[in-house]
């Protein structure tokens, strides 16, 4: 990106696709990504996120935490 067009993305947007991995999320925190952001997500979570108790739509997440440690970690956001 940067070679190409001449910017570095900090953000990564996951349009439509049908489940997250945490993969996904490790590769986004080591290529240097600030946050990710996501839209499709199950019904049944989101009503879960979505409750007072909870941090909301909105969150920090340590990929592989068992494997990583904190070492990477992405905010992330449900749209």
């Amino acid at each position: 990106m940067q070679k190409e067009f001449g910017v570095v993305p900090r953000v990564g947007w996951d349009m439509r696709t049908p489940g997250h991995s945490s993969t996904n999320a490790r590769l986004f925190a080591q290529l240097g990504y600030e946050g990710q952001f996501f839209s499709h997500v199950d019904e049944d979570l989101k009503k879960s996120l979505s409750k007072p108790e909870k941090l909301g739509m909105n969150f920090i997440w340590q990929p592989q935490s068992a494997n990583f440690g904190d070492k990477y970690q992405i905010f992330t956001g449900i749209i």
